[in-house]
């Protein structure tokens, strides 16, 4: 048997199964290959390492994916593994077709890959192929069951840091079977002429278990034909003509003796057992643990019935191993033998006959890309009525484009999944209308197809029709409104979900399934470019979906039309409406069949949908409403002459026009203002569909605005003023103070004083009779102490406030009226301690000295008190006898308290408490 049929047994099958993902609207990015090996791969065949000795095989070769981190000098080495020493690297040659330069290091069981220039290597891996040259040596035989597709070479060092370290770079397979094979042809022309029995031969290796395995002299291994493979009738058909003995791989095993019988009762008038006798170095009991024997053997078919048999005997297991109940004295377990396949038959079919094959798809057939459609090739069957099964094929695509071979495609015809048809792979199939052809051009076996002209071996099938099946349509921006009054327009796109290299030609479908007014499609600016022709039909207005339904196909569209498999449309509409956009892609003069009478079937086969999509898509008019308007943060008041807390900030969102439809994507600007103050105008951003602004509370006219009452934002929106109330009351003024901390304060003249605080607060003021603090309000948790509730002791005395967390604001809302105001008191100060408030018009002055604020009835120049800061640690003024501290001048703020010591001298200070009403047209400056 030929090495190149030996070949042809191993079937290789090729599923063309494309994997797509979905891109988004917007083009993406293509995602970078993973770094990673691909192992050069060799077979041996046990027997041949047995008789001919070591023997090389070339041609492999390892690709080695190394990452972007890899520099020049980096080298990446894979060795044989240490348990593989009867393998040998043979050569090494450099493949890389890359302009990328390595320099190769070989040892006999190691390779070391240094990179010497990376200028021609770009993306985000780099490849560099290594041939190499394996050398398997005769040992190797005896183990052949350990290597099947086996890892014998493995990177151990990658400088690169590519990651590859421990990946496989070398595979191997040593198969033990004789692999004898008829051809249907051969047999049907030497039967014919009477040359008979037709003879096949090879030879096959038995391998011995590496437990201690003993054998002497006389030991037998059996091998029968197995009666569960040959088919009724085919008993006389079939024999064992020849055995003989092939080599050993040995220590112990002197020779063998092989001897063929009928002892297995399964074939008729024909040896259908082989007897295997083994003879030991001095015939003594010797271990053959690990060593191996090869056997030849010969078939002989001699009757007509097998020259159709190929569908019966196909990789067939010829024979069972029989080591038991022969007498020996340790090989009686068939543990002890590892060959089990020792002959593996084959009638191979002869040359196709003249009657073609079915394709499996008819012409006209649409399919979409991710369907899966294959093509059994169904039917093939050589010309003594053989089924001929994994025959290779050369496929013809011609498309609109290009025709495009592949040749050397194995498929199936025994039932399997076939060749796949969905737009990528092998065959190359592209999105669009094409035409398929295919050719035998080899079959399983010697036989060739040389006696049967190419058309008998060829069928083809015309207009076949690629569409995609995952069609999506999306605006390529956040937002999905445009505004229709202002001119704007907006882009969808229609995503094929392919890449370019898989369209062909293709016609695109666009159309309005709802929607009022007109709509207009236009493709994008720049990129691509407008293909004709167009065709459209008008809208009557009617607000129907209808026979005048805006429509537009564009036909005959190439990859170049198309961006990553993306196309892009501009819209623009001329009233404000809700519209749903439509697109359905087809092959190019395939299915695209407009009816002007029903827009939902202009398809002439649906595909279910697969290839259409639908986005919604909102053209808007003026702003009318704005349905969620909110101040940032937790003040509860603001100051309109004083603000400490500074700006306050506004937050709007949910934009709408008169209909409902949420504004995100237009040029105009509403009005903002807070308390009758100017924000100046924002425009709702884009995708978000929210705006902020910001208003300084102290821009408010508190002589117009309602101070004690909560402040509204205004919106100027279309149609008038929208009005939001805010939450946040106006008062005159507030101020701030850091929380955890107590904190002194003033009441400067009446006033509504309001408390802003997290948690627990406190605002207590100091009782001279009792000596103690005692809370200003009965309430210690309310937010207001009214104006109602403060006479002129109160106002003479300062105040000390708390809070627990998130800082203390105080308000005050001043008193503007006479009738509002308590009267001119005098407060007489008995000896002792007094926690004095700062007491002036604060509208007036924006301060005043201490001597102007403690405005004592009987002067200042008096003695026998003493002026203290709030903690009492600065002196202000001392008029006492030896200690002159003049701070007469010393100003007062607004919120200023201080302490006044008044000794016992008997001298009483009175001092006169003024209750001022506060201008609003004035306004106090700190």
């Amino acid at each position: 048997m030929t090495r190149g049929t030996r070949t042809i047994r191993t079937v290789v099958f090729v599923a063309l199964i494309a994997s797509f993902v979905l891109l988004a609207a917007a083009a993406a990015p293509s995602v970078a290959a993973e770094t990673g090996t691909d192992p050069a791969a060799y077979e041996y065949d046990g027997a041949d390492l047995l008789i001919d000795g070591p023997v090389t095989r070339s041609g492999g070769t390892v690709t080695l994916t190394l990452d972007d981190t890899a520099a020049e000098t980096d080298a990446v080495r894979f060795e044989l593994g240490a348990d593989h020493a009867d393998f040998e690297i043979a050569a090494v040659t450099d493949e890389t077709t890359a302009d990328v330069g390595i320099a190769l290091e070989k040892t006999d069981d190691a390779v070391t890959v240094t990179l010497t220039d990376l200028s021609g290597a770009s993306g985000a891996t780099t490849e560099i192929d290594v041939g190499v040259d394996l050398t398997a040596t005769a040992s190797v035989a005896g183990r052949a069951h350990e290597y099947d597709s086996t890892p014998v070479a493995t990177v151990t060092t990658d400088e690169t840091g590519s990651g590859l370290v421990g990946a496989p770079a070398v595979h191997a397979t040593v198969d033990p079977s004789a692999e004898i094979g008829f051809d249907a042809d051969v047999l049907n022309k030497d039967i014919s002429n009477g040359y008979v029995p037709v003879w096949s031969h090879s030879r096959f290796i038995i391998e011995f278990s590496e437990k201690p395995v003993t054998a002497e002299t006389g030991d037998n291994i059996n091998l029968s034909v197995n009666p569960d493979v040959i088919q009724p009738g085919d008993e006389d058909g079939i024999g064992v003509y020849d055995v003989w003995e092939g080599a050993t791989l040995d220590q112990n095993i002197s020779k063998l003796e092989v001897s063929t019988s009928s002892g297995s009762n399964v074939l008729n008038g024909h040896n259908d057992q082989i007897t295997i006798t083994i003879h030991t170095v001095d015939d003594e009991p010797k271990i053959i643990s690990d060593e191996a024997i090869a056997v030849w053997v010969q078939l002989g078919i001699e009757t007509e019935p097998m020259i159709q048999a190929a569908d019966r005997y196909r990789n067939t297991d010829l024979f069972t191993v029989d080591v038991e109940g022969e007498g020996n004295a340790e090989l009686t377990d068939n543990n002890d033998v590892r060959t089990e396949t020792p002959v593996v038959l084959d009638i191979y079919p002869g040359e196709p006959n003249d009657e073609g094959f079915d394709l499996g798809v008819e012409s006209g057939a649409e399919f979409g890309i991710g369907e899966g459609r294959s093509l059994p090739i169904d039917g093939l069957e050589d010309r003594h009525g053989n089924t001929i099964p994994n025959a290779t094929f050369e496929f013809v695509i011609e498309g609109p484009e290009s025709r495009h071979v592949r040749e050397g495609v194995r498929t199936s015809t025994d039932g399997t999944a076939g060749i796949r048809l969905d737009g990528s792979g092998v065959l190359g199939v592209p999105l669009g209308a094409f035409d398929l052809s295919a050719t035998v051009t080899d079959v399983p076996g010697p036989a060739t197809p040389t006696e049967t002209t190419e058309a008998d071996r060829t069928e083809s099938v015309s207009g076949l029709a690629m569409y995609p099946d995952n069609v999506s349509v999306a605006t390529t921006t956040a937002y999905s409104d445009f505004d229709a009054d202002g001119g704007a327009t907006i882009e969808v796109a229609v995503d094929l979900g392919v890449p370019d290299d898989v369209i062909g030609r293709v016609d695109v479908e666009l159309r309005r399934e709802s929607g009022d007014g007109a709509l207009t499609f236009a493709p994008g600016t720049g990129s691509p470019t407008p293909t004709d022709p167009w065709e459209t039909t008008g809208y009557d207005g009617d607000g129907r979906l209808g026979r005048a339904n805006a429509w537009v196909i564009e036909r005959d569209l190439t990859a170049a039309d198309f961006d990553d498999g993306v196309r892009r449309y501009v819209l623009d509409a001329d009233s404000a409406a809700r519209y749903d956009v439509a697109a359905a892609v087809m092959p190019h003069k395939s299915v695209l069949d407009p009816d002007p009478s029903k827009v939902e079937t202009s398809l002439a086969t649906d595909p279910g949908g697969a290839n259409r999509d639908t986005t919604p898509i909102v053209a808007t008019g003026p702003i009318a409403h704005v349905s969620d308007v909110s101040i940032r943060g937790d003040r509860e008041f603001v100051g309109t002459d004083t603000e400490e807390g500074g700006a306050v900030e506004i937050d709007l969102g949910g934009f709408e026009d008169a209909g409902g439809r949420t504004v995100t994507n237009t040029d105009e600007a509403v009005e903002v203002a807070f308390g009758g103050a100017g924000g100046g105008t924002v425009t709702p951003a884009s995708a978000e569909g929210s705006a902020a602004t910001r208003v300084d509370p102290t821009a408010i006219d508190s002589g117009t605005a309602d101070v004690g009452g909560e402040a509204t934002v205004e919106l100027g929106v279309a149609g008038g003023t929208q009005r939001v109330p805010s939450g946040v009351t106006l008062v005159h003024r507030a101020i701030q103070r850091p929380d955890g901390a107590w904190r002194a304060g003033s009441l400067s003249q009446p006033a509504s004083v309001y408390v802003d605080a997290d948690g627990r607060r406190d605002v207590v003021q100091w009782n001279p009779e009792t000596g103690t603090y005692e809370g200003f309000v009965a309430d210690g948790t309310g937010d207001a102490i009214d104006a109602d509730r403060i006479d002129h002791e109160d106002l003479h005395r300062g105040f000390y406030a708390y809070a627990d967390g998130g800082g203390l604001r105080i308000g005050f809302e001043y008193v503007t009226t006479a009738d509002g105001s308590i009267g001119t008191e005098s407060v007489e100060l008995g000896p002792g301690w007094h926690l004095a408030s700062s007491n002036y018009d604060v509208s007036s002055h924006p301060s005043r000295g201490l001597a102007a604020d403690a405005n004592w009835v009987d002067g200042f120049d008096r003695g026998g008190f003493t002026v203290w800061s709030d903690d009492r640690t600065e002196r202000l003024h001392d008029g006492t006898d030896g200690i002159d501290v003049d701070g007469r001048s010393e100003p007062i703020d607004h919120d200023e308290a201080y302490w006044i010591e008044v000794d016992d001298s008997g001298s009483t200070p009175v001092r006169r408490v003024v209750s001022p009403t506060f201008s609003e047209s004035d306004g106090g400056d700190e």
